[in-house]
């Protein structure tokens, strides 16, 4: 059986983010279960508040070494939005990012042979996006899982576990 491990997910899921968890469920036709994050299959940090960020940085700071060893092995994990900018510059091996004014739009953004479609709310400039095996850090918030099926496929195929998106799903997402 699959685990994961949502950090907060009751204050980290700005915007959904914890839907990256449910497209996996329900494309994969899997359901998860929990776990401490070493050892957990998936890893899941989503967006929060300032406030929450600040309410829970203590407890942030002790994930930086288990997040480091899932990036040197490319585990599947997933940061988002405001966890990503909070780890970027504490994990080795993510590439500082770059902050200016904040801007809100649709946007694209590439790594590794992905190409993934989502909102930002951001004041990062550079680094929208960075895959490194299945490990992802993006500001690109929300369910991008659910919105970007060929990462979707790449993250459940590194879990071992089949996938199955009909026509009819993959139509209706890509005209999203």
């Amino acid at each position: 059986m699959t685990s994961v491990f949502s950090f907060r997910p009751e204050c980290f899921n700005n915007n959904g983010d914890q839907g990256n968890i449910e497209a996996l469920e329900h494309f994969t036709g899997s359901k998860f279960t929990t776990a401490e994050i070493v050892g957990a299959d998936f890893v899941l940090f989503g967006d929060a508040s300032r406030a929450a960020m600040r309410e829970f940085h203590e407890e942030l700071e002790t994930f930086v070494s288990p997040l480091e060893r899932r990036l040197k092995e490319g585990s599947p994990t997933l940061l988002v939005g405001s966890s990503y900018e909070f780890f970027a510059s504490r994990i080795k091996g993510i590439p500082d990012l770059k902050f200016g004014d904040r801007v809100s739009e649709f946007r694209t953004a590439k790594s590794s042979g992905f190409e993934v479609k989502g909102y930002r709310n951001s004041e990062v400039l550079d680094g929208d996006l960075f895959i490194s095996g299945m490990f992802i850090g993006t500001t690109l918030f929300g369910p991008v899982l659910a919105k970007n099926l060929d990462l979707t496929e790449a993250v459940a195929k590194s879990l071992g576990l089949d996938i199955s998106i009909s026509a009819d799903e993959r139509n209706w997402i890509e005209k999203l």
